[in-house]
């Protein structure tokens, strides 16, 4: 699509270096052409540029990507008119938005737990009743299962120990890419609002992760910028 673009309007934001790799977040060197083409920067054209020059990479990435984003989507609706002959279908457009956003995993978060799978709450109860198969430091630790917070967020298992608390999201086998990335944001928003909950400055607030299958480079890279570890607790648990 980008180079259809590029016929029509050479100046088009590179759409094509948002499609990334999932164990970096980086588009693949099949985007150095357009990238040094687009920012005069005639390293990122050699083989293995991405390799060869990380910071270079990230930071004409990082431009590019910005205008892409920074587009309205009436511009863009425009442009694919030009290059196609055809107009977009705004309801077409809606519905796979939509449809990107959705998960798989019926976790029960927006119904209360009535709707929640049996995946996601055999692993629910699971780690309630065993928090030291979990992290063997939890081992003492008071679990409580689907525990409210002061935003009225339902944490899934929170672990209380000595000297501090841990929130813990659960993610069943049922899990898309969508559902774990909503995970991770859960826990982040679960831990800031633990914090904000508790007066005390030395008391250890945190969240973790708990997955039935292993994660996607995407995830395991977001867990590590966002500091929440990950447990990957076994299909056999009987």
């Amino acid at each position: 699509m980008i180079d259809k673009l590029l016929e029509v309007y050479p100046a088009v934001p590179l759409l094509n270096v948002l499609l990334v790799e999932r164990a970096t977040e980086l588009p693949s060197d099949g985007a150095g052409s357009y990238l040094a083409d687009r920012y005069n920067q005639p390293l990122l054209r050699q083989e293995g540029a991405k390799g060869r020059y990380p910071k270079l990479w990230r930071r004409v990435f990082n431009m590019a990507a910005g205008e892409v984003y920074a587009t309205p989507e009436s511009e863009w609706c425009r442009l694919f008119q030009l290059a196609y002959n055809e107009a977009l279908d705004e309801q077409q457009v809606e519905q796979e938005r939509q449809r990107r956003k959705a998960g798989t995993e019926n976790d029960g978060i927006h119904h209360g737990r009535t709707g929640e799978g049996p995946h996601h709450k055999a692993l629910r109860l699971w780690v309630h009743a065993n928090p030291g198969r979990v992290r063997q430091k939890f081992a003492s630790a008071v679990a409580v299962t689907e525990f409210v917070l002061d935003s009225a967020d339902r944490v899934d298992v929170l672990f209380r120990t000595g000297d501090g608390v841990v929130a813990v999201e659960v993610k069943s086998r049922d899990s898309n890419l969508v559902d774990l990335r909503r995970g991770v944001f859960q826990c982040i928003k679960y831990r800031a609002v633990l914090q904000a909950m508790d007066i005390r400055d030395d008391r250890f607030v945190d969240a973790m992760l708990v997955t039935e299958e292993a994660l996607p480079g995407e995830i395991s890279v977001l867990l590590k910028k966002h500091q929440i570890s990950h447990f990957l607790a076994p299909m056999n648990r009987n």
